[in-house]
């Protein structure tokens, strides 16, 4: 017999495209261009919910071209549909970015088409550091 949650699972999710230690990501097969994080465990889904807040408290800021849109995120967390980000070769990836962005794994970042380079992965970034306009030399690490 088939478990109804693995089925809605599977019917809902597109091609798997990546997993971190808190989430795991999806295309979104019903809007094309979106994504789909789902988080691992309690800890993973406040890690979903600081994405969402980052997000909405960057937006229409001068800062929010920095960052992949969220466009929602489950009541629990559980669920966060962000844009859809193209990693292009490291060599194409900018040599300056904004001094807040601590964690300069290569796959937390990419491009949007019509929006430009930003970060795809940011609710775990240590944000002390504040959102200011200073640049510092990126060190790109990781695939």
């Amino acid at each position: 017999m088939i478990d109804i949650n693995d089925e809605v699972h599977n019917f809902f999710l597109g091609k798997r495209l990546g997993k971190g230690i808190h989430r795991e990501v999806f295309a979104f097969p019903l809007k094309e261009g979106y994504v789909i994080k789902i988080a691992n465990d309690s800890e993973s889904r406040a890690v979903n919910l600081i994405e969402a807040r980052i997000w909405n408290q960057l937006n229409e800021t001068p800062a929010q071209k920095w960052f992949a849109p969220v466009v929602d995120v489950s009541e629990s967390g559980a669920y966060l549909i962000q844009r859809r980000a193209e990693q292009l070769p490291k060599e194409k990836y900018p040599k300056k970015i904004p001094h807040f962005f601590t964690d300069t794994k290569y796959s937390n970042f990419g491009w949007i088409k019509g929006i430009g380079f930003v970060c795809v992965d940011f609710g775990s970034f240590n944000m002390f550091r504040g959102i200011t306009t200073k640049m510092v030399k990126a060190e790109w690490w990781g695939d």
